[in-house]
């Protein structure tokens, strides 16, 4: 049922982003609760958090996700997920700056278990954003070219943000053909998968 109540959520929260993906998102943190698997709970409790416009209450729920977290096995990727979530939290509430800074930490979280080069890329491509819209294009440039270097195993959506970033990047050093034929390569390939 909590399974059932996520991908419920996943459905209408994040196709259409409605009152229905709040509901389905409580009910599979409530449902959750009742399971001896904490890690089913954690996973809620990230979930959840992305339904919400209450920052407080986002972050209280990222906070009791992470405490979880910390107690599975390295294998598990919910520590890193409870760090972006926190980071997507933080820019909603309009601190770029401490977006960056979770999304650096779910990235290198990520990268030490060796496990998830994908959410790795994908809290890259986060850090990389937040720099750019920070006014350091330099980090923007590192992050996006750390993200790149994960290129073999990550998915092409992950790939095409890092070289937008890259892109916009080069728009404020004056290289617009150069950011240009970035964009378009990239939205040509995004076609190419659809």
């Amino acid at each position: 049922p909590v399974v059932r109540a996520l991908l419920h959520w996943l459905r209408s929260h994040v196709l259409r982003r409605n009152d229905e993906g709040e509901r389905a998102a409580s009910e599979a943190v409530d449902l959750a609760r009742q399971e001896p698997d904490v890690a089913i709970l954690a996973w809620a409790l990230i979930v959840k958090s992305l339904s919400g416009d209450d920052i407080v209450v986002r972050r209280a729920l990222l906070d009791e996700a992470l405490a979880l977290s910390r107690s599975f096995p390295s294998g598990y990727s919910m520590e890193g997920l409870a760090l972006i979530g926190f980071s997507c939290a933080a820019f909603d509430a309009g601190d770029v700056h401490s977006a960056r800074r979770y999304a650096a930490d779910a990235a290198d979280y990520f990268l030490r278990s060796g496990l998830h080069e994908n959410l790795a890329c994908w809290a890259l491509a986060i850090a990389a954003t937040c720099a750019c819209l920070t006014g350091d294009p330099d980090g923007a440039i590192a992050c996006a070219r750390d993200g790149l270097s994960l290129a073999r195993s990550v998915g092409l959506v992950s790939l095409m943000n890092l070289v937008q970033v890259i892109a916009s990047v080069m728009m404020t050093r004056g290289r617009h053909s150069d950011a240009a034929r970035l964009i378009g390569g990239s939205d040509a390939a995004l076609a190419k998968r659809e």
